[in-house]
């Protein structure tokens, strides 16, 4: 099922390009569904990378196809919104589908599509949006999902999603 989403969200579209990444959670990560992260040089980026080794399993061939795309020479005039989202079936298609400016800065439109059976398996997606830094300025960088960092369950980590 699809939802369109634009008439909801006041703004102008502007041009990006994103990239969703499946990284599945090691338990620290379970639950989380972050705001975006502005980062603006390749020393951001590094650091971004490495805290979420902690939480979730990286592909290393992604892991170096990003090291190699995000250098100090894609920073010259773009910047680049990160986060994570979660959500309680790996069979969700997680998309970018747009970024708005708005007069407080730039919201990303995430979307989040189910089958109507799914899998019973957690599941996250770091996503990343390049945008040109003239774009967003001094503004912020927001998604239109609820940030989630779980909630502590005895014998469980945390739990909430940002398909429920």
């Amino acid at each position: 099922m699809r939802f369109h989403l634009k008439n909801l969200f006041s703004g102008e579209p502007i041009a990006y390009r994103s990239r969703v990444i499946p990284t599945r959670p090691l338990g620290a990560g379970v639950g989380v569904t972050s705001a975006p992260v502005l980062i603006k040089n390749a020393e951001q980026f590094n650091s971004f990378v490495d805290g979420t080794r902690y939480g979730w399993q990286w592909d290393q061939a992604r892991l170096d196809e990003l090291f190699k795309k995000y250098k100090a020479s894609f920073f010259e005039n773009r910047v680049l919104a990160a986060g994570v989202v979660s959500a309680g079936s790996g069979s969700t298609r997680v998309t970018v589908s747009n970024v708005i400016k708005t007069d407080t800065g730039v919201q990303i439109i995430l979307r989040l599509e189910s089958p109507e059976i799914g899998t019973t398996d957690m599941m996250s997606w770091h996503y990343f949006v390049e945008l040109l830094a003239e774009d967003v300025g001094d503004g912020d960088v927001s998604t239109n999902l609820p940030v989630s960092k779980g909630r502590s369950r005895r014998g469980f980590p945390d739990v909430i999603v940002a398909d429920r």
